[in-house]
């Protein structure tokens, strides 16, 4: 009886003794298919960032962006699908922070090329619209609201350009005016994280010279230059 519990203590020790291997092995795994995730990632965000997004009413570019962002967007989902198992290597917090990160990457390209348009028709404008909204309803869909309800939080300390990305869809909006955006900046509601500078740019994008727009100009250079 001595013995046989003896050679199941040295059984369970030789089990134990496996974790570790195991544990690391599922760490390299991880490490590979993160690496092989964000190679997708690139290859879409070099389609999106080979110039401004100022031309999707062209038909040929907002079907080549649009599969980008499509295919972008596909990442996260089968990130989270791939790790969707035991949490012992991936608990569900830190599946949500990686997958924020490649979100948050999408979202940064997207606002970036369409700062860097000089001009966004009304046709741009509302498919740009469609691509952020196809974002936005990819990140609420992956980070429900918590128990207490406060999603926009929790969706901020995952996806960092989540609120940025929602201003610039305010701006695009075809029924925003000069003179409600002016009212916006005015009473310092609406536009947050945006800087005014990135304000200024879009504005001059979509709207065309006039006493409005270069009153709108000066009350955001105003506002740049006022110290935080």
């Amino acid at each position: 009886d001595h013995h046989d519990r003896d050679d199941d203590h040295h059984h369970n020790l030789r089990l134990i003794d496996l974790v570790r291997p195991v544990e690391a092995l599922g760490a390299r795994v991880i490490a590979l298919q993160i690496d092989c995730f964000h190679t997708q990632l690139q290859q879409f965000v070099k389609i999106l960032s080979k110039r401004p997004l100022g031309d999707l009413q062209l038909a040929d570019r907002h079907k080549v962006c649009r599969e980008a962002v499509i295919g972008a967007l596909e990442i996260p989902r089968k990130l989270l699908q791939a790790w969707a198992g035991p949490p012992k290597l991936m608990p569900g917090p830190v599946r949500r922070s990686v997958a924020g990160k490649f979100l948050d990457i999408l979202c940064r390209v997207l606002i970036r090329g369409i700062f860097q348009a000089e001009d966004i028709s009304l046709e741009c404008a509302r498919r740009l619209t469609n691509l952020l909204c196809d974002v936005i309803a990819v990140v609420e869909g992956t980070y429900t609201a918590d128990v207490d309800g406060r999603q926009e939080e929790s969706l901020q300390g995952y996806v960092q350009n989540y609120s940025r990305v929602k201003e610039v869809v305010l701006l695009l909006d075809e029924d925003q005016t000069l003179s409600s955006v002016a009212n916006d900046v005015n009473e310092r509601r609406c536009y947050v994280s945006l800087r005014p500078s990135e304000i200024s740019g879009m504005v001059k994008a979509i709207w065309r010279e006039s006493e409005k727009r270069e009153a709108l100009l000066k009350l955001l250079q105003m506002q740049q230059a006022r110290p935080t």
